[in-house]
């Protein structure tokens, strides 16, 4: 997988840069599929701080062979990007990277309160690379005035490229002649804010992509029976 970069203004703001960072370590492609596997609806959001009954996930094994992992960082002229392997990163870039380890899921590695970050600079003497553990809390109120989320008056998908149930998701909805708008929250920062805005709104967790937009009514994951209840009610 080519590492992929979202080009425009470098670092017009730090909050955007932190904010963006912060919810690609807490949205993966979600592990809700089909329903009834999908839950009924999401839990409330958590309080502002962690738990102490909650202990930080172990941090995942970072090696320039690992498989699974997904990573994500900021170039100072070409702007955000993504990869899957350590060579995709650039050495301008290394020191800071947001790591994702696809083989667990969002609640395992409790993404709606850590942010994995690992330093690619120089592997360690057995050839792993140093992996941080960071709350998610200190993006939380981050000031987002400047990316605020636009009118909806029909039902947007939040997506990623590699994410599986996103792609099931859009078929679903083409071959149902619904009209969509899909926003990839990683090729579009301002996209990955706007939902972030949503969720919190709406008192939800930030637990994976896809998450649909149906005038207003979020639906995470691919629950097809929840997504049809709410085109219907929406008139769509």
């Amino acid at each position: 997988m080519r590492a992929q970069y979202q080009r425009g203004q470098p670092w017009k703001a730090t909050v955007t840069r932190l904010t963006f960072l912060g919810l690609l370590g807490g949205l993966a492609c979600s592990t809700q599929s089909e329903d009834p596997v999908a839950p009924e609806a999401a839990k409330p959001a958590a309080s502002s701080t962690p738990s102490a009954e909650h202990a930080p996930p172990s941090p995942p094994l970072v090696r320039a062979d690992s498989k699974q992992l997904v990573f994500s960082w900021a170039h100072p002229e070409r702007g955000y990007a993504t990869g899957t392997s350590v060579s995709e990163v650039p050495e301008c870039c290394r020191k800071d990277v947001v790591v994702a380890d696809l083989s667990r899921s969002p609640a395992e590695r409790q993404a709606h309160r850590y942010v994995m970050v690992t330093d690619l600079s120089s592997p360690k003497a057995d050839g792993s690379y140093p992996v941080v553990v960071l709350s998610r809390y200190r993006f939380k109120d981050a000031d987002l005035s400047d990316t605020g989320p636009s009118q909806n008056d029909g039902v947007i998908v939040y997506t990623t490229a590699w994410c599986g149930f996103c792609t099931k998701l859009k078929r679903w909805l083409d071959q149902r002649g619904v009209r969509y708008e899909a926003k990839d929250i990683e090729k579009n920062p301002k996209a990955g804010a706007e939902l972030q805005m949503k969720l919190k709104k709406a008192g939800l967790q930030a637990g994976g992509v896809p998450v649909t937009d149906i005038k207003g009514t979020l639906i995470q994951g691919f629950a097809k029976a929840r997504i049809q209840k709410a085109l219907e009610d929406a008139g769509l």
